[in-house]
């Protein structure tokens, strides 16, 4: 009879102990289900949503004009008041075509350094994706100098810079363009890869900014992301 209460008073203690954990486990899985507002409808109509992956911890970026893309665990979304700041640079370079910054998101390494960002913007175009297929040296030559012309903003801070070139992304046509610029605080060097997507409406720039050699940002991690664009 002693040994059966002393057992099930130890059973008791283990419940107590482990009660945080399984409390804190059920929370976790409870907020990767929960579909959580990124950017709302105030520009052409265009919503966006998070979501967790439960397995994998892989955050979902959902965009209600048919784009998707997935960024691994540990990135994490800007609020919409840090967005409109960036859209501010963006609109004192030069003018554009009607467009909006959707998402940004930065990776940060266990110190707190920010190692990676992923900007994605949509426009409005009457541009599709013949444009792309149909561009001569010389649209890509000035496309590359309007290009380089409004990162002039970057300065000395701007390193190197590769020409714009025609490529592929996920079975779409695009302009992809690549450079390498410091940090702010001079330290270190992102490198900077922009795919632009011509397609009317649904027309979209995805700019990723990676730390050179971090060793919490492998490459096959951002190969992810690209990867994961999806539209439909």
């Amino acid at each position: 009879m002693k040994k059966n209460l002393l057992a099930a008073f130890c059973l008791f203690l283990a419940y107590i102990a482990l009660r945080p954990i399984i409390n804190s486990s059920k929370t976790r899985v409870r907020e990767v289900g929960k579909k959580i507002l990124v950017q709302d409808a105030d520009w052409n109509g265009i919503t966006a949503f998070e979501s967790r992956d439960a397995v994998t911890g892989d955050l979902k970026i959902t965009i209600s004009n048919g784009l998707a893309l997935s960024l691994p665990a540990r990135w994490k979304v800007l609020p919409k008041t840090q967005t409109k700041q960036i859209d501010e640079l963006v609109k004192n370079s030069g003018p554009l075509a009607p467009n909006k910054l959707i998402l940004a998101a930065n990776y940060y390494d266990p110190e707190g350094r920010l190692t990676g960002m992923v900007n994605l913007r949509m426009y409005q175009l009457l541009l599709d994706e013949a444009h792309v297929r149909d561009a001569t040296p010389g649209d890509l030559a000035n496309y590359d100098q309007d290009f380089k012309s409004r990162s002039g903003l970057l300065g000395a801070n701007l390193l190197s810079w590769m020409p714009t070139k025609k490529a592929r992304l996920n079975g779409a046509n695009a302009f992809f363009t690549e450079y390498r610029r410091r940090t702010k605080d001079g330290t270190g060097v992102f490198r900077v890869q922009t795919y632009k997507v011509f397609a009317g409406d649904k027309s979209f720039t995805i700019q990723i900014s990676v730390l050179e050699n971090s060793p919490t940002l492998p490459k096959m991690r951002v190969d992810r992301i690209i990867s994961s664009i999806g539209y439909s």
